[in-house]
């Protein structure tokens, strides 16, 4: 009689402990994200002021690798940069989706991020590159900043990782040459 209870008990204990150990197995891994500064397939030019409608706007072409070592997917909201004077945010970069190249025989139409998309879902076990343009124009709020941080939505709050530190000037970025890691998402 004990003996079928327990038999019966463990029986039910079973797939409990399995759902239990599936959902620990799926939180196992990291997200990684890179970034490297690209040359601007217009100019050349890694991150630049260019000079639209009698108005500075700072452009920053960026390449991003998200590479999702977890066993679920990963949700990536509204990829951007922002400039920050020291801990405190200044203001965000708008996302470029598209520009157009011209010269005296072709048009060609490069897009950015994913097909013009900077939120996306990473499935588990892939690496997502993307190609992204980021601008922001020259206000008097956004001269004063000394750092470039990357900036998502990760479901639950706003997570910022520094790309450039120690800012000099407006005109003058040094960007980094290498791939810059920027978080492991647990």
């Amino acid at each position: 009689m004990w003996k079928d209870i327990l038999l019966l008990f463990i029986g039910a204990l079973l797939p409990i402990l399995t759902l239990f150990l599936e959902r620990v197995f799926n939180l196992i891994g990291n997200v990684d994200i890179h970034s490297k500064f690209i040359a601007d397939k217009a100019n050349g030019r890694k991150a630049y002021v260019v000079n639209y409608n009698c108005e500075n706007f700072l452009n920053i072409p960026l390449k991003i690798e998200i590479i999702n070592n977890k066993n679920r997917s990963f949700i990536m909201r509204n990829l951007s940069l922002t400039l920050f004077e020291d801990d405190v945010k200044v203001a965000d970069f708008m996302q470029g989706e598209y520009s157009i190249l011209q010269d005296s025989k072709t048009v060609e139409r490069v897009q950015y991020g994913d097909n013009e998309n900077y939120s996306f879902i990473i499935e588990p076990k892939t690496v997502k590159t993307i190609k992204g343009m980021f601008f922001i124009k020259q206000t008097d709020k956004t001269l004063n900043y000394n750092k470039i941080k990357l900036s998502y939505y990760n479901g639950e709050k706003q997570v910022f990782y520094t790309l450039i530190d120690n800012v000099k000037s407006w005109n003058d970025i040094e960007t980094p040459t290498t791939w810059i890691k920027n978080c492991k998402e647990r």
